[in-house]
């Protein structure tokens, strides 16, 4: 058990740290071409893993479940990695990890929403509690090399939750329709379809030999770590361990993002940040335990 609870934490660590990465290349490669990067390496790696697989296949799917799976892969593939490279133009990386993280608490409002699903009292108080850390959050402001227009940014990046919290709502649907890998192989080669003509567009007036060697590394990092390994770990812990329980580790996200922005991008916490990331942290504790 210990283990998988070690895949998880590590799963949600390395999707948290990958936010100051896309800070770190947006100055230099467009949203489109970073977007086109990173679904090309993330199918190459995990398309070998397919033909040993079982569960769920291609084979099995219906035209509507092919419509979901596109669905999921305009949600939680290209708008929210558009909002996302967009928002981090505007806003800090440390500010868009924290906000980032309440996608959990963001899907229990959606289910309430559009599926009807009951509120507990629990998970009500943490939604609360996770509106209240954004509120703070946005009250921080960096310096304008970090973040030239925190609101517009913080907005970019919350739509950009909202995109995943649908894919994740969607993705309830699809959930044993086809085996993990090959959901993950079928996603990131949609977004790799979608994406592709706004990044020729992009490749027409961009000179790639402009941007530094060691820049270009950083969506093949994002799309091998956040894409790939951290997708392996987490659905490997999530064959040990109880979805309801797994949902607390998701408590890394921010704390690794936070970490990584300071470190390497030498981005300075503020006090809003420190309310702010406890505020959520208390919420996703509150709200896993509600359930």
């Amino acid at each position: 058990m210990r283990l998988a609870y070690l895949q998880l934490a590590a799963a949600m660590a390395l999707v948290g740290a990958n936010i100051p990465v896309a800070k770190a290349a947006i100055p230099f490669i467009p949203v489109f071409i970073f977007s086109l990067i990173r679904y090309g390496v993330s199918v190459a790696v995990l398309a070998p893993f397919i033909p040993h697989e079982s569960g769920g296949r291609f084979s099995d799917l219906s035209r509507s479940d092919w419509g979901y799976i596109t669905l999921q892969a305009l949600c939680g593939g290209l708008l929210y990695m558009v909002f996302m490279l967009y928002g981090l133009q505007y806003t800090s990386a440390m500010t868009a990890g924290i906000i980032t993280s309440t996608v959990p608490l963001c899907v229990a409002l959606l289910a309430l929403i559009l599926l009807g699903e009951r509120l507990g009292l629990l998970t009500g108080a943490a939604l609360i509690l996770a509106m209240l850390g954004i509120l703070v959050v946005n009250t921080a402001s960096p310096s304008l090399d970090v973040a030239p227009w925190p609101l517009l940014g913080n907005a970019l990046v919350g739509t950009a939750v909202i995109a995943e919290s649908l894919f994740v709502i969607l993705a309830r649907k699809m959930a044993s329709s086809l085996a993990p890998c090959r959901m993950a192989v079928t996603i990131n080669a949609i977004g790799l379809l979608m994406v592709s003509p706004f990044a020729v567009s992009d490749l027409m007036d961009f000179s790639l030999s402009a941007v530094p060697v060691e820049i270009w590394l950083l969506p093949v990092l994002y799309a091998l770590t956040s894409s790939a390994l951290a997708l392996i770990l987490w659905y490997r812990g999530l064959s040990v361990v109880p979805a309801s329980k797994a949902a607390i580790f998701t408590s890394t996200f921010p704390i690794s993002a936070v970490a990584v922005s300071i470190i390497f991008l030498g981005e300075h916490l503020q006090l809003a940040h420190g309310i702010g990331l406890i505020c959520v942290l208390g919420a996703i504790f509150i709200g896993t335990r509600g359930g």
